[in-house]
């Protein structure tokens, strides 16, 4: 399905039982697409749930032209406000991973009458420390430059990172799916987004996150050692929100182990529907 924008057109993949009006919105990573989520397809169809797939700006079929604008945060945000209006969803559940996350987590602070719940996989708050932050923009724009200069090279370097490192048992044809999402991206609008939607320019929130009355479920993989950290402080800031650390995953655990990631997912979201 594809959504009409002012500024973009956004692809948006339907999954699940496409008729039910209890609907998931689904916002994937860096250099992924809504595609990532297909493998959970049959379940929410079992379920009665629509699972709707976002391709973001710069990923996937979403057409985007060749401008810093519609990746920065303000519009990121923004146009996934108005995608929301335009598919006219009353309420529905949300989740994001990493960049997806990021998104996910602003938008449910500034409209949080329309989200009944909110997942939240492997995704930060952003960067307190003013230093730090200009640190990663600085990082983040010599990352872009090596997506230029030659994306394969920079893919590969990127999936040696040790935590998208995935467990032994980890289904091969799911991480072969992703990597072909991967090398098929556009390089120039993966340099775009790394650089304008860097973790160095997103809000930092933190006191914020009390104001968050949905139920919130922060999910980590137990190699991603950053992330389980950071989310053992913040779901005590959230009232009504809980931390559920998978094992033998690291940050892609929708990747490394999605039968237990599926099953932690639909047991929350049964938890919220009344």
């Amino acid at each position: 399905m594809v959504v009409d924008l002012e500024t973009l057109s956004y692809h948006v993949h339907e999954f699940g039982d496409v008729n039910s009006r209890d609907v998931l919105v689904a916002l994937h990573g860096f250099t992924g697409s809504g595609m990532v989520f297909e493998q959970f397809s049959d379940h929410f169809r079992s379920l009665g749930i629509k699972l709707l797939a976002v391709d973001l700006p710069g990923h996937g079929k979403t057409s985007t032209p060749n401008s810093t604008e519609v990746h920065a945060f303000d519009a990121q945000l923004s146009n996934f406000s108005r995608l929301i209006r335009k598919l006219e969803i009353p309420r529905f559940h949300l989740l994001g991973y990493s960049m997806g996350g990021r998104i996910a987590l602003h938008y449910a602070l500034k409209y949080p009458d329309k989200i009944i719940s909110l997942i939240l996989e492997s995704t930060n708050n952003g960067i307190s420390n003013d230093l730090e932050r200009l640190d990663r923009v600085s990082r983040d724009e010599s990352l872009s430059e090596q997506i230029i200069q030659d994306y394969a090279d920079f893919l590969l370097k990127w999936n040696r990172l040790p935590l998208f490192q995935s467990p032994p048992n980890a289904i091969k044809r799911q991480i072969d799916a992703f990597k072909n999402i991967q090398v098929n991206q556009d390089p120039i609008q993966m340099a775009l987004s790394l650089r304008e939607f860097s973790p160095g320019k997103i809000p930092y929130v933190y006191n914020e996150l009390s104001l968050i009355s949905c139920p919130v479920l922060a999910i980590t993989g137990d190699n991603d050692y950053k992330y389980i950290e950071l989310w053992k402080s913040l779901s005590n800031k959230i009232n009504n929100g809980i931390h559920i650390n998978i094992e033998h995953a690291g940050h892609r655990v929708h990747l490394d182990q999605p039968d237990k990631y599926l099953e932690t997912i639909v047991n929350f979201i049964k938890s919220t529907i009344k």
